[in-house]
Formats: C-alpha cells, structure tokens, sequence
C-alpha cells in the first residue's frame, strides 16, 4: 500500500492551517539571511583590501629601509632615528589610511579648512 498522494488526491485535501505570524517570521528570516550575508561580503571585501595594501606598500617599505639603511650614524640622529628603530619606523603604514566619507569637489579654488 502507497501513503503518499497524487497531485490529483492533494487537491482535495484541506489547506494546512498557517501560523498567524507566519508572514512576519519569514520577512524576519530573509531579513537576517540577507544581512548575514552582506556581512560576509564585507569581510571578504576588507581582507582583501587589507592584502592589497600590504602588496602595494610593501615596494616603499624595501625603498625605505634600503635609503634609511645608506644613511651614516649622524645622519639617522639628525632626523631622530637610531639603527634599531628601524623596525619601528618600517611599523607605520605608509599607505594613506581608506576614507569612507565622500570628497566633495569644491570648485571655488580655496584650501581646505
């Protein structure tokens, strides 16, 4: 004997009765899927900002090093610097940090505040 129905014997069945919140839970639900994965997308796009940076900068760190690495002892404490803080130094970014806000384009032609 087969349980199961037919299209045909389906459609005399009754409707199943529905959750009264039932239109609530699912925009609730699509909601949060929706915003889940937005985040992920976000996240990916940092990481891959963030790796893009480190590839772009990494050119100026070697150039930097090598310039601070020719110069004498006196030169280094003129501006500040021993041979060990190098390491430091070469820490900071030398990236402009990202900006989220949007530039407004001033064409009056005087200097930013």
């Amino acid at each position: 004997m087969d349980a199961r129905f037919t299209k045909a014997e389906g459609s005399c069945l009754p409707p199943r009765p529905r959750h009264p919140d039932a239109e609530r839970i699912f925009e609730t639900r699509a909601a949060a899927h929706a915003a889940h994965e937005a985040a992920i997308v976000a996240g990916f796009r940092r990481f891959a900002g963030h790796a893009v940076d480190l590839v772009l900068a990494w050119p100026r760190r070697q150039r930097l090093l090598a310039e601070l690495g020719a110069m004498s002892d006196r030169d280094l404490a003129d501006i500040g610097l021993a041979r060990g803080d190098f390491v430091r130094v070469l820490a900071a970014p030398l990236l402009p940090a990202r900006r989220a806000s949007v530039v407004s384009h001033d064409t009056s032609g005087a200097l930013p505040a």
